[in-house]
């Protein structure tokens, strides 16, 4: 059973961000396209937790590529086509989700990169589901703290007497193109927004709302989300 929600759930990530993205309709999806090496069969077969399909497009002859005006037709088509069934099978039926079996560990967020538990560091970020006791424990090293920037606004240190050289102290020259070395610095800091809130992002927000953005310390938001 939690291998089977564990499959469902890598097939759902085939709509979301794979070549199944034709097959989106107004509930949860899982499925796959499949397309033949010369292009004479297409695929897609689908299932929502009440209903499953497949749609099918080639010719007997299959030695005959299956195409519209000369154009190839993949599995994209096909699972628009099941799309489209669907939305009707289903307009009486009220969408619902998959239930997870007990010992699964769902939405753990973790760097798309490194695989790891996600930091504020990470540029991107992804949620995953594990068995239980099989999720990441350590976070991830990849993506470290941003180096502190100087503030160039501040102004450079003046000499209390104007007439004094730097040279007569024996000092490395100056130069005068770099900012000076005693400049004030500001730590920066790397904070994850849900761009539609501006807030803090949570795992409740659409990975494509999700932004990642510098700020000075203590300029950052401060509080999470609460349109998601």
């Amino acid at each position: 059973e939690n291998t089977a929600y564990l499959v469902t759930d890598m097939l759902r990530g085939v709509i979301m961000r794979g070549t199944g993205r034709g097959a989106t309709i107004d509930r949860p999806v899982a499925g796959k396209t499949g397309t033949s090496s010369d292009n004479t069969n297409a695929w897609f077969v689908g299932y929502t937790p009440d209903l499953l399909a497949s749609v099918w497009i080639g010719n007997d002859a299959q030695r005959i590529p299956i195409e519209i005006d000369g154009n190839p037709i993949g599995s994209g088509t096909a699972a628009r086509i099941w799309a489209s069934f669907m939305k009707k099978a289903l307009v009486n039926t009220a969408p619902s989700d998959f239930p997870a079996p007990s010992g699964i560990t769902p939405g753990v967020e973790i760097c798309a990169n490194s695989g790891a538990l996600s930091t504020v560091y990470c540029p991107e970020i992804k949620y995953e589901t594990y068995l239980a006791g099989t999720e990441p424990t350590e976070s991830c090293i990849l993506h470290q703290p941003s180096m502190t920037f100087p503030n160039y606004d501040e102004p450079d240190p003046v000499f209390p007497d104007e007439n004094l050289n730097p040279e007569s102290f024996n000092q490395p020259e100056v130069n005068q193109n770099q900012p000076s070395s005693n400049v004030k610095r500001k730590r920066q800091v790397i904070v994850r927004i849900c761009s539609e809130s501006g807030m803090l992002a949570t795992e409740n927000c659409p990975q494509s709302q999700v932004m990642t953005e510098i700020f000075t310390e203590g300029e950052e938001p401060q509080e999470k989300c609460n349109v998601h």
